[in-house]
């Protein structure tokens, strides 16, 4: 569950707390979605570039953003986040940052199931794919 009031995210096994982490989720303009959510793309490392031109102030080119879980159809994911250290804030175009050692927890914890030699791994059943809920 992805608290976006608190700016924490927090992984249950059935009803049980298992990790918790501060976040930093999506800015005004940017917000990170509400809902329920499915993860369907997994990646060990990942170059983000946005889609603006590169004197845009939104500009950004990151590469190696490390393990990253998309959850939407247009990017929004969990990932490390190794260009500041603001977690608890607003501070992201949508996704929900965190620490690179909470991501690596978070993607080998999530379904679906991979190892670390694989360069992204894809869903095939949403049913048994982990749930992201992010909520107020």
């Amino acid at each position: 569950i992805v608290n976006l009031t608190e700016q924490t995210l927090v992984a249950y096994q059935e009803d049980q707390p298992v990790f918790a982490s501060y976040a930093s989720t999506g800015v005004t303009d940017y917000e990170t979605p509400e809902g329920t959510h499915v993860v369907w793309d997994k990646r060990i490392s990942e170059r983000m570039v946005a889609d603006t031109v590169s004197d845009d102030p939104d500009f950004y080119n990151l590469p190696g953003v490390p393990f990253v879980c998309y959850f939407t159809d247009n990017w929004v994911g969990t990932h490390g986040t190794y260009w500041h250290n603001d977690y608890g804030r607003q501070r992201s175009h949508g996704c929900v940052n965190v620490t690179p050692q909470a991501a690596r927890w978070l993607w080998r914890w999530t379904t679906p199931p991979g190892s670390l030699d694989e360069l992204y791994i894809r869903s095939t059943n949403c049913y048994t794919a982990t749930r992201i809920v992010v909520r107020y």
